[in-house]
């Protein structure tokens, strides 16, 4: 599954949680986490751009959260999370945020070896107006084009919509 980092798994699963992370996973370093309780290693601003402090560490794929996984093909977008990212969207405003903060894998696939995932991407451009993607003609399934922002309270998007959210 590729988990798309809008936090309800980390928010909503009843699961053991490892306390101290320094200390690894052990009986008495497990807490109990319940639903609706945000786990204490969930990090982000917002759906869509949340992380885990803990999967870094060698022991995270033997903890309980490594086990939740949805039924579908591993290299999948998690299904939960589309949906869970589509009612939070709001329309796109093209501030260009989501391309200026990282760029996406299409966009490294399309240019080849040379790609440079660390780069200002090749194929955004500013109007004067707004910000545009010239793969997302061709592409616009694979970028989710239409779909909406899922990082609504980006410091881009409310600076372009007036300060208004």
């Amino acid at each position: 599954m590729i988990c798309l980092r809008c936090g309800y798994c980390c928010i909503e699963y009843v699961v053991g949680i490892v306390n101290n992370p320094e200390l690894g996973i052990s009986e008495d370093n497990i807490l109990p986490k319940t639903s609706g309780e945000r786990c204490k290693h969930l990090i982000g601003p917002a759906p869509g751009e949340y992380s885990c402090a803990i999967h870094n560490y060698e022991w995270y794929e033997e903890t309980p959260c490594a086990e939740f996984t949805q039924v579908g093909k591993p290299d999948s977008p998690c299904r939960r999370g589309e949906q869970i990212l589509k009612r939070m969207a709001k329309p796109c405003v093209q501030c260009g945020y989501c391309c200026k903060k990282a760029r996406c894998v299409l966009s490294q696939i399309v240019e080849g070896p040379k790609a440079d995932p660390g780069a200002p991407c090749p194929y955004l451009s500013f109007d004067g107006e707004k910000y545009n993607c010239g793969l997302a003609e061709t592409y616009t399934i694979q970028l989710y084009i239409g779909e909406g922002c899922c990082a609504p309270l980006n410091t881009d998007r409310i600076k372009y919509l007036g300060g208004s959210k």
